[in-house]
């Protein structure tokens, strides 16, 4: 697996916990972060690693 992948499983494991217990529906709350998990995935494939590597 590669890192960005790794990131965002795990930022998407933290905001769902997160926003379940900050009050907003689990169903809600898994959607949001799954919105967020796939930001970060793009963001880390595609500008941040490649940047790195350069």
């Amino acid at each position: 697996m590669n890192k960005s992948f790794l990131i965002a499983l795990l930022s998407w494991i933290v905001l769902s916990l997160a926003l379940t217990f900050a009050g907003i529906y689990f169903t809600t709350a898994l959607g949001i972060a799954m919105l967020i998990s796939i930001a970060a995935f793009v963001f880390f494939e595609y500008e941040f690693f490649q940047i790195k590597e350069e």
